[in-house]
């Protein structure tokens, strides 16, 4: 038997707090920087927290841009902030400034992933080889390093989350000895789907 199995994304489960005033829809609960779940009309509601794949919090490396991460290590450092802040004074709250990330394995090739790639408009091979599946991709948005994929490169990580994390220009400026001579920039994101008559 052939089973076929497509992950589309999660549905978040805000119906119940439909009325209560809090800003939750479809797409999640809305918070600020310190996990403080907005009311309606954008203002934080103190004693109130949220984290995990239900929170979408302003993202500092898309401009304040709201964002949700469905990952577990999301949950695991959100729920960690949100925890401090509950149990600190205001001037103590910390902001949450989490850098999402991610591995898998997948055909003997690991894969390893740091930033939001995905809200990438360029992406540059900066290290390895495509042919060979062992190589690096960076992610530009706006002229800054917002994420990096590896091919069975993982050692390089790394030193992208630092880039990331810095806001470091893009394409990062840094040489490395298996670093591609003809490295060139490329829009991101996927094809134009073409239609046939």
């Amino acid at each position: 038997m052939d089973i076929a199995v497509v992950a589309l994304g999660a549905l978040h489960n805000t119906e119940w707090l439909q009325g209560s005033g809090l800003a939750a829809d479809e797409r999640g609960v809305v918070c600020d920087t310190f996990c403080r779940v907005l009311d309606t009309q954008g203002q934080a509601i103190e004693g109130i927290f949220v984290a995990g794949d239900v929170a979408r919090w302003p993202q500092h490396l898309c401009d304040g841009d709201l964002i949700a991460v469905e990952h577990w290590g999301n949950a695991v450092d959100q729920a960690r902030n949100a925890a401090h802040n509950m149990l600190s004074a205001t001037v103590n709250y910390q902001e949450y400034k989490h850098i999402p990330s991610f591995w898998s394995s997948q055909f003997g090739i690991n894969i390893k992933s740091a930033g939001l790639p995905n809200l990438g408009d360029e992406v540059m091979v900066t290290q390895g080889s495509v042919e060979q599946y062992r190589f690096v991709a960076a992610y530009g948005r706006q002229g800054r390093v917002i994420g990096a994929v590896t091919f069975d490169q993982g050692r390089w990580l790394e030193a992208y989350n630092t880039l990331i994390e810095t806001g470091a220009t893009y394409p990062p400026q840094f040489s490395a000895p298996d670093q591609p001579v003809d490295m060139q920039s490329q829009k991101a994101g996927f094809p134009a789907v073409v239609q046939h008559a």
